[in-house]
């Protein structure tokens, strides 16, 4: 009963809010659970905080995590779960970076990594700024852009949008002027952001916008913000545990301008000398395989695709996971590895599924082959011989943690760094009984691994 009552009550405060226009919600960013012990004391205690205050909803602007592992996922979950009103969260270049899963651990724990949702005459969007397994810099995927025009065009140029993104859209995110652009169709827009650690006013473009500050306390106080709408009014105030200012005041309305967002004239002449034969309208992180006058690609939405040269799409397969991978060719079959574990053989001429061989971990290393033996690099450290004749796995732990570049083959040896510090040369056959010829380090620092650089070797046999 008491349990009821208090779902009554909460109620009432938030059709108080709706009537009268006013919302407030906490917003969070920059948690880097993972990066120490503080970092979850402190996200505890602004979950705490949060949930003795009257707030709405809490929205959580990336760098959830500090190195995007599995761990520090489920871990970040665990903690925002304790929020006892619904919570929104996006991710941000920490939680892309150095993923094990290919970014898919993510979706499978907090739903997706974009949200829409509506209060009164506001809707609430959040769209990943963070690119799969490339830097610390901001990228909007062609899909977050084609989801975001399709919301956006559903709505009257009087709604009041506020958009959450990691990175600031200005030169943080190279292609931020084409979500500028369809922000400016409304008379009402404001943007939050993390990625900086600092309370700070923006304006982009003619949309006002501002920057929150990180949620760690590193020798002084955590702290997140509450944000309050009044009909076009935007408030916010830091919760610090001391001060508590309210450090922004502002009005929701743009301000109009008859300059265009320009583009780089870098971007503009590199777009020129380029012929596109064909748009996926998707992501594609590894290139082709060119072979017989045909193209075979795969993306991150889980399409494999077969083009002839001048981009006619000869066949188009989809399945239920992310390919990282450059695809291998093998007789009249065409291979992929997916994040999902799974090793794909289709036929080269019409894209058929022929068979699905089971590594159980996520794959995000592209493959090589050694005559009729397929090497895959799993993200649990092990190393999967796979016989093509016969089907038959042999795996080998040989790492710590995840694989990512395309290995080198070198004579006898098979180079390839991994997130664990090290770069390893092992065996090409399975049966050698020591596998691990050498492994090296430089630097025991995580951030320093070789893992994310393909190896190249020279006429002296020195790998670089």
């Amino acid at each position: 009963m008491a349990k009821i009552i208090t779902r009554i009550f909460l109620l009432i405060i938030l059709s108080i809010q709706i009537i009268s226009g006013q919302i407030k919600f906490a917003w969070i960013t920059d948690t880097h659970i993972g990066s120490s012990l503080e970092a979850e004391k402190d996200l505890n205690k602004v979950v705490e905080d949060i949930n003795n205050r009257e707030v709405s909803f809490t929205i959580v602007t990336g760098d959830v995590t500090e190195k995007g592992l599995n761990t520090e996922i489920i871990r970040a979950k665990q903690i925002l779960s304790k929020l006892n009103r619904p919570y929104f969260v996006i991710p941000g270049n920490h939680d892309t970076k150095w993923s094990e899963s290919g970014c898919t651990k993510f979706l499978k724990e907090f739903g997706d990594d974009r949200f829409i949702f509506f209060y009164d005459n506001y809707c609430f969007i959040g769209i990943n700024s963070g690119i799969p397994l490339r830097g610390g810099g901001g990228h909007i995927s062609i899909e977050d852009l084609e989801w975001l025009k399709n919301k956006l065009n559903q709505l009257n140029t009087e709604t009041k949008i506020i958009l959450a993104v990691h990175h600031q859209l200005d030169n943080e995110i190279d292609n931020s002027d084409q979500v500028i652009e369809q922000l400016k169709q409304f008379n009402y827009a404001f943007i939050i952001v993390g990625h900086g650690h600092n309370n700070r006013p923006y304006n982009f473009d003619g949309v006002k916008g501002a920057m929150g500050r990180s949620a760690l306390g590193r020798g002084k106080l955590p702290g997140y913000n509450i944000v309050e709408l009044n009909n076009d009014s935007i408030w916010i105030q830091t919760i610090d545990f001391s001060e508590n200012k309210v450090w922004y005041k502002n009005s929701l309305l743009l301000e109009k301008s008859d300059l265009q967002y320009q583009k780089s004239n870098q971007s503009k002449s590199q777009s020129k000398e380029l012929k596109q034969i064909f748009d996926s309208k998707s992501t594609l992180v590894k290139t082709g395989l060119i072979e017989r006058k045909n193209l075979f690609f795969a993306d991150l939405s889980g399409n494999v695709y077969s083009l002839n040269l001048n981009g006619k799409l000869n066949w188009r397969k989809y399945f239920p996971t992310s390919f990282y991978t450059k695809p291998i060719s093998y007789k009249d079959k065409i291979i992929f590895c997916g994040t999902d574990g799974n090793v794909y053989f289709l036929k080269k001429a019409n894209g058929q599924l022929e068979k699905i061989i089971q590594i159980g971990s996520s794959i995000i290393a592209s493959p090589v082959l050694n005559k009729d033996l397929l090497i895959v690099f799993s993200n649990d450290g092990f190393v999967n011989f796979i016989s093509l004749k016969s089907n038959k796995v042999v795996r080998k732990q040989i790492a710590g943690k995840n694989f990512e570049a395309i290995p080198l083959v070198h004579e006898d040896k098979i180079i390839i760094g991994n997130w664990d510090n090290y770069l390893y040369a092992i065996s090409k056959n399975p049966k050698d009984s020591n596998l691990i010829f050498w492994k090296w380090t430089e630097n025991k620092n995580f951030y320093y691994s070789p893992a994310a650089c393909s190896p190249v070797i020279d006429n002296q046999n020195r790998v670089f």
